[in-house]
């Protein structure tokens, strides 16, 4: 027969003798809950799960809805606490940050080969529309904050 601890979130057969080191809420389980168990706790850590005692009944949780979130064992549901909050932040403000720097590059693809075309008096009456455009989204783009992130409004890329 196997048991399974909520504390550790292990399984324990019961073939093996624990001596003093089985944890205390040890409680045997079915071959069925097992195989369950399992395969629940065996997945990815994007749809990490935790199995709770809910009024006695082994439970499975619902998915870790980010990885900044942490299992709170007294109400037995994910949270978000403020370290998790900060990591969030720092994460978003990353990857705005990446985000302004890839989109500039790409905006600045755009306006030389424009811009040469306007130097070399080659430009076309659209190339010269086009520059104007590309030269006034990369303003926009530069005056992002990416500090602000998650709550950043971009500037649309022209067309």
């Amino acid at each position: 027969m196997m048991r399974f601890s909520v504390s550790t979130q292990g399984f324990y057969p019961d073939t093996i003798d624990y001596g003093s080191t089985l944890p205390a809420d040890v409680v045997p389980i079915t071959d069925e809950q097992y195989s369950t168990f399992l395969k629940a706790l065996n997945m990815t850590q994007n749809t990490f799960v935790r199995v709770y005692s809910d009024a006695g009944v082994l439970t499975i949780s619902e998915y870790r809805p980010t990885p900044y979130h942490t299992w709170d064992d007294q109400n037995n549901k994910w949270v978000i606490n403020d370290e998790g909050l900060k990591s969030q932040k720092v994460d978003q403000v990353q990857f705005a940050a990446q985000m302004k720097a890839e989109l500039m590059t790409g905006a600045t693809k755009q306006i030389d080969p424009l811009q040469d075309a306007v130097d070399l008096d080659m430009a076309t009456d659209e190339e010269k529309m086009q520059l104007t455009a590309w030269r006034k989204y990369r303003v926009l783009l530069n005056r992002v904050d990416a500090s602000a992130a998650p709550d950043i409004t971009w500037p649309s890329i022209p067309v």
